[in-house]
């Protein structure tokens, strides 16, 4: 068992290690959680699209992501629920994947159509535990006008009843499969000329039965500069959707040449309005501090981050640069963001650690030598200098040591530990164990 102790900020990461694979536990502050292990109950941090480095699995216990929907686009009906339990049974399987939340179809008449059939496929996937309806309010808009206010009644009522449908069809064949939104926090605010609360809920937009068969609401902040508004999205967000549990969008890339700072410049963007570097920072800082606070006190359920590509970031940018002037400094600032979001999440969830661990065996020289060399990489994620790291790597079943390097001793109970003095930030300190197998 591989555990990794840092001193300096009392956490504990306990890893065991099976022969060939990977399989994490952490523990700190006498927490337990367990990689393998349906963590719904506590929380959940994942992707929304995109990948995390295995570095990064590591300290989430990542299994779980929200991704788009891999239903086909040509076929229909009973073909579509099988092809589409299929990709999850097997294709996102094969990627580690066992937990899905599934952003479904955007467009409401597209969603009345495909509802039932999600429902069906979740019933052959039991991986898919969600499905949401992405830009909510949005394509409430494309359906009714840019006002909900003005819109005719009788557009109100047929959307009302599209609406009521979805929901009702979503659990037709599986009751437990979860139906959710996503919302931005100026969909909620009055003061904000997108808000859907007081428009929405006067004009009987949404039936309350509706309301109450939305299970989760993805809630992210749009603009930078409300990022000190989160907690009354959140109440809102309750308020209205008194069944829903709450998890944190999080926007840990640079946006500043996506979208203006403040809700009160909404509209294409301008560089005066632009959020500067520093606010573009100092803004996540204080959302993702928000999110892991409600998250440590339990009155949101989870955290995911859009898009993805911890660890690779550069790929944020490969078909969209447009939204990005200078890509240097994007990438730089979405690292710096992603390390800051590290460290505040272990200060409320100590559980998370600072540190990243992967583990990888060479066999190469397996059918001659009977001897397994392992790599163990340590990866400082955050946003500090990591001091005093202990590792210590139980020897799998049926081996015996046969040397280590940096320091490494065996111990009494039959396992390798190091002491890691100091890691910098970004950095990493490759460990290596070499085995016989009996």
């Amino acid at each position: 068992m591989k555990i990794v102790k840092i001193a300096k900020y009392s956490a504990i990461l306990v890893i065991l290690v099976f022969l060939l694979s990977l399989v994490l536990f952490v523990i700190l502050k006498r927490i337990n959680f367990n990689a393998n292990a349906d963590t719904s109950a506590n929380y959940v941090i994942m992707p929304f699209g995109g990948t995390m480095a295995p570095e990064w699995r590591s300290i989430f216990n990542q299994k779980t992501i929200r991704t788009g929907n891999g239903g086909s686009n040509t076929l229909t009906g009973e073909a579509w629920v099988n092809n589409m339990a299929n990709w999850a049974n097997v294709t996102m399987s094969n990627l580690g994947w066992t937990k899905i939340y599934l952003s479904g179809e955007k467009y409401i008449d597209s969603m009345v159509k495909k509802s039932p059939w999600f429902s069906q496929a979740s019933s052959l996937a039991p991986s898919i535990y969600e499905v949401s309806m992405d830009d909510f309010v949005s394509n409430v808009r494309r359906t009714l006008g840019p006002s909900f206010a003005n819109a005719p009644q009788p557009d109100i009522d047929i959307l009302r009843g599209k609406l009521d449908t979805i929901s009702s069809q979503i659990h037709s064949s599986n009751p437990n499969l979860k139906f959710g939104l996503t919302i931005y926090e100026d969909d909620l605010f009055l003061d904000s000329e997108s808000d859907l609360v007081s428009q929405a809920i006067d004009r009987n937009l949404f039936s309350q039965n509706f309301c109450n068969q939305v299970n989760i609401i993805h809630l992210y902040i749009h603009y930078r500069a409300n990022s000190d508004r989160f907690q009354e999205a959140v109440n809102l967000a309750k308020t209205y959707f008194p069944n829903a549990q709450i998890i944190a969008g999080s926007y840990a890339y640079d946006r500043i040449d996506y979208i203006n700072c403040d809700m009160a410049n909404a509209g294409v963007v301008d560089p005066s309005k632009k959020c500067t570097e520093t606010q573009e920072k100092e803004y996540f800082t204080n959302a993702i501090t928000s999110m892991a606070a409600l998250l440590g006190q339990g009155q949101i359920s989870g955290i995911e981050f859009w898009p993805a590509f911890f660890g690779t970031e550069e790929q944020i940018w490969l078909d969209n640069n447009g939204d990005c002037e200078n890509k240097t400094r994007c990438v730089s600032n979405t690292k710096l963001m992603r390390q800051k979001a590290v460290s505040v999440l272990h200060q409320y969830l100590p559980e998370i650690p600072l540190i990243g661990v992967t583990k990888a065996a060479d066999t190469s020289t397996f059918a001659t030598t009977r001897l397994i060399n392992y790599e163990i990489k340590v990866v400082n994620l955050s946003d500090q200098t990591v001091v005093n790291a202990q590792v210590s790597d139980d020897l799998p079943a049926g081996t015996n040591y046969n040397g280590s390097d940096n320091g490494g001793a065996l111990g009494g109970n039959n396992n390798v530990s190091w002491v890691v003095d100091q890691i910098a930030v970004g950095a990493s300190k490759l460990l290596h164990l070499n085995v016989g197998v009996n």
